[in-house]
């Protein structure tokens, strides 16, 4: 081989070479950023279920007071008045088709039962516990959903 050959090949080696090392920092540096926007989009779902997990505990709570018999006027009120909040409020900021539609029958339950009755004690019951199954299975499926 050649001085001159010799000088060709080492010149196209350290050019492959640096190609080679330029395309690998850019390949690097993108898996990189989708990494971090892999986790950022994570972190935000994990954040958004943590409040539904949360609404969902305070609108379950609620619903257990107001099917409790135990329940006076004074703390079914209060109670009504929180219902009615998370309704119209956080409550469907994402919606759940399935809570939506327990929380509803709850809702119209409540408006056309007497409370004081067993029956209606056994509606209300009834619809919270079906509430609170909704939830949980709503939250379960999200969980679940982040994991895959």
């Amino acid at each position: 081989m050649t001085e001159e050959n010799k000088r060709k090949w080492e010149v196209s080696i350290s050019i492959v070479g640096t190609v080679l090392t330029i395309a690998s920092i850019f390949i690097g540096i993108s898996q990189f950023n989708r990494q971090q926007n892999d986790n950022q989009v994570l972190e935000f779902k994990r954040e958004m279920l943590k409040k539904r997990a949360d609404t969902y505990g305070k609108i379950c709570e609620s619903a257990g007071i107001l099917a409790s018999e135990y329940t006076t006027d004074t703390s079914f009120k209060k109670s009504m008045e929180d219902f009615e909040r998370y309704y119209w409020g956080s409550l469907n900021i994402p919606p759940d088709r399935s809570v939506t539609t327990a929380v509803e029958e709850f809702r119209e339950t409540l408006k056309h039962v007497d409370r004081r009755s067993i029956d209606g004690h056994n509606s209300l019951a009834y619809d919270a516990a079906n509430l609170q199954d909704s939830c949980y299975r709503a939250l379960s499926r999200s969980w679940q959903s982040l994991n895959n």
